[in-house]
């Protein structure tokens, strides 16, 4: 009898240490589940920076590569089509259109360069306003408009 106590008693004694080892494992298994979440959140919030952080600088370059090819020019803003040289040797034509800031202009032997400009009205009558120009002196060539 005495032994079926002990033998019992043993054997309550191992399920609890079982329990409480199970426990443990459990806990430690929750413990590393939780820092690889966490982990993987600080991942994809480094990417995402990083992500950002490659579209500004990407962005920054266009910008500054557009600025670098743009030269403002003043042109006369007669309606229709008129030729008039930025240097010596680059005439260029301009299409004024009677709406709109928009002017398209092109080098004299074609080419299409587009270039945005604001409107400038000309006074009444006959008078011509002056309206600014921005030319892609990428497109055209640098040495041209230099």
């Amino acid at each position: 009898n005495l032994l079926t106590i002990f033998g019992i008693g043993r054997l309550r004694r191992q399920q609890r240490q079982q329990q409480q080892h199970q426990q443990q494992l459990q806990q430690r298994l929750q413990k590393r589940q939780q820092l690889q979440q966490q982990l993987l959140q600080l991942q994809q919030e480094q990417l995402q920076q990083f992500q950002q952080l490659k579209q500004q600088q990407q962005q920054q370059q266009v910008q500054q590569q557009q600025q670098i090819h743009q030269k403002i020019f003043m042109v006369p803003s007669a309606r229709g089509s008129l030729t008039y040289c930025i240097t010596s040797d680059a005439p260029f034509e301009a299409q004024i259109t009677a709406s709109g800031p928009v002017v398209v202009v092109e080098p004299a032997g074609g080419g299409g360069l587009q270039a945005r400009g604001g409107s400038g009205s000309g006074g009444g009558g006959g008078g011509v306003g002056l309206v600014p120009v921005v030319v892609d002196t990428h497109i055209v060539g640098q040495q041209q408009l230099d």
